[in-house]
């Protein structure tokens, strides 16, 4: 499942919810384990996680070859997501050439601390104040067969705060007609 901005986090879990896997869905027991069976990860762990999808993303779309990156996600995510439907969401970022890996340099700012927001499920939102373009994320993980695997990815391009904090505005932009 790919996030997108405008997306609300119980919008994204109803269409993560509704992803059916091949096969015959009646049938199949919940992907899920029970909450004592999904670890938290170390906030170290949670940063590798970042930072190991922040570079597939990177070699997809400097590739254009996007199987990589699906075929090691969860697979909901991969039964939603065929490489067609990943080139076309990552057009943009493929477009405004930003290098995703230089976020290796740096430790991701997380925005809320890192949560299970259902059992097997993690969240993540942060960015990386990088310069002269901060990298904006939101990163779900899925607990599958021991391991974290990527159930949902949004980069976006943001803003660094100021020193006091706050985001500065965008700049007005001129009315069109």
């Amino acid at each position: 499942m790919i996030l997108h901005r405008h997306w609300s986090i119980p919008a994204l879990l109803a269409a993560a919810m509704s992803v059916t896997l091949p096969g015959n869905a009646a049938a199949q027991e919940d992907p899920l384990p029970a909450p004592s069976a999904t670890p938290m990860p170390a906030t170290i762990d949670i940063d590798r996680m970042v930072w190991t999808t922040m570079v597939t993303v990177q070699g997809a779309i400097a590739s254009g070859n996007y199987s990589v990156l699906r075929d090691n996600a969860a697979p909901a995510f991969q039964g939603a997501n065929d490489t067609t439907r990943l080139t076309a969401i990552f057009t943009r970022l493929r477009a405004d050439r930003i290098d995703l890996t230089r976020t290796l340099l740096v430790t991701p700012v997380f925005r809320a601390p890192p949560r299970l927001i259902r059992p097997g499920l993690l969240q993540v939102q942060g960015s990386f104040p990088l310069r002269p373009t901060a990298l904006d994320f939101e990163m779900l993980y899925q607990w599958i067969e021991g391991e974290w695997r990527m159930f949902g990815v949004s980069i976006s391009t943001g803003r660094l705060p100021t020193a006091s904090g706050a985001v500065p505005s965008a700049a007005p932009q001129p009315a069109s007609r």
